[in-house]
């Protein structure tokens, strides 16, 4: 399972890694980043589920399957998410469709 992590300020995805204990390059490979990827502050990344730590979100993500007619920010909005948080949940760009029958989380 993954959760979203929002970005502190001066933070690297090395320190994040470091920091929570996950490996470098599995963090780069979750979220499609290159080498070259500089996060920013107050942007959302995807980490491994951590335990015994307090988190801001639901212990579980539930998988929604697209309805004819849906759009990422109207399922947001039904769930009571940010609409960047879902598409970086589910490793999508704004510009990218989505269709019924798809599964996201």
């Amino acid at each position: 399972m993954y959760e979203i992590y929002q970005v502190d300020m001066t933070q690297t995805l090395e320190d994040i890694s470091k920091r929570l204990n996950i490996d470098y390059e599995t963090l780069k490979e979750i979220n499609g980043y290159d080498d070259n990827y500089l996060v920013m502050e107050g942007s959302y990344i995807i980490i491994p589920k951590r335990t015994n730590i307090d988190m801001d979100m639901d212990d579980n993500f539930i998988t929604y399957t697209v309805q004819n007619g849906d759009t990422i920010i109207e399922i947001a909005r039904k769930y009571g998410l940010d609409y960047k948080q879902l598409l970086a949940l589910n490793g999508l760009d704004k510009e990218e469709y989505i269709y019924p029958g798809q599964s996201i989380l």
